[in-house]
């Protein structure tokens, strides 16, 4: 490849001049400090691998969602005399979760499935703009509650409970309180 020692011996030069830099530029990388408003979180609901980014302007964001939905589920509690000790909540992937049989908090789904296609229905029924649902299973299997806000913050909340002749749903809406909006 190399006609003289010459060439070989600046060919080997260059190689060793050019890992050296190489590897400065990546010890000098790894130490830099990252900007803050860059920083990567692990996101817990997209997965084992994935991460979000999470800017000071989501950090925001993600802090109004949360006080909405606390406002939102407190505004629901009070309206429906929800007494949430006497039941097992979950949030929406919780819920798939549970169909799934992947739910650790209750390991037993069975009861569930003569209402499961009209629970799933309600859920994917729920009006746009409306806040993420509530599911409440009591802790006797024998109630499951949908509760949300809609988009004009009226409550909603429907049940269904299991009786003589199998499982009946009522529906009940009720005006709630105005809650910190996101923008």
């Amino acid at each position: 490849m190399f006609t003289s020692k010459k060439q070989t011996s600046l060919f080997i030069i260059c190689c060793i001049i050019l890992s050296v830099a190489g590897f400065v530029f990546a010890i000098k990388v790894m130490y830099e400090p990252v900007p803050k408003d860059k920083v990567v979180q692990k996101s817990e609901d997209a997965g084992e691998n994935a991460s979000i980014p999470s800017t000071q302007e989501q950090r925001e964001k993600d802090e109004k969602t949360e006080k909405m939905l606390g406002e939102s589920w407190q505004d629901l509690r009070e309206s429906f005399d929800i007494r949430e000790k006497d039941y097992i909540r979950l949030n929406f992937k919780e819920f798939n979760d549970f169909l799934a049989g992947k739910q650790s908090v209750i390991h037993d789904n069975s009861f569930i499935q003569p209402v499961a296609k009209d629970i799933i229905d309600t859920l994917w029924k729920a009006p746009e703009g409306s806040t993420e649902p509530n599911i409440l299973i009591k802790k006797d299997y024998v109630e499951i509650l949908i509760a949300y806000k809609d988009k004009d913050d009226n409550n909603v909340l429907h049940k269904f409970k299991k009786g003589l002749k199998g499982w009946e749903k009522h529906t009940d809406f009720k005006a709630g309180k105005a809650v910190t909006k996101i923008e």
